[in-house]
């Protein structure tokens, strides 16, 4: 039985998703049944969850099964692909997919998009691309991959 590894959302790493498929964080109660059906021992992972106050501020690894349930605060890892051709360990969580370069995160939103375009600027010069998109995020343990871009069409 599996029981979760808590560590705070702020402080998962690109080794972090490099060695998990998917993360998540406790959302509600219906959750429970989908993670005991992963293999998660329900005594156990309702300890872990208590002993931080059901905090959301935690995430922890899923198995691979994991990265195709719909969970709420669900972050599955991805190989992003630039349009320069930098492949790079990322995520993507429902609203954003997030890259990590020399240990800074590059976060893109499509609802927040003057932020996004300033961080795709500052990856895309650090990278030394005339801009990064669009990128292509293949998700090994959804086994597909699919395209994210912000440019003006």
């Amino acid at each position: 039985m599996l029981k979760p590894t808590l560590k705070r959302w702020t402080e998962l790493t690109e080794q972090d998703f490099a060695e998990h498929p998917a993360w998540t964080a406790w959302y509600s109660p219906d959750e429970m049944e989908a993670l005991v059906s992963l293999g998660f021992d329900e005594v156990a992972t309702k300890g872990a969850l208590q002993s931080i106050g059901w905090s959301d501020e935690y995430a922890f690894p899923l198995p691979e099964a994991g990265a195709a349930i719909p969970f709420m605060r669900l972050c599955v890892s991805a190989r992003v692909t630039t349009k320069g051709d930098h492949c790079l360990q990322g995520y993507l969580a429902p609203a954003a997919v997030t890259v990590f370069h020399r240990g800074k995160r590059y976060a893109f939103n499509r609802a927040l998009r003057d932020i996004s375009i300033r961080q795709a600027t500052q990856l895309a010069a650090v990278l030394g691309e005339e801009n990064v998109f669009p990128l292509q995020i293949h998700l090994p343990a959804l086994k597909r991959t699919q395209e994210f871009d912000l440019r003006d069409r």
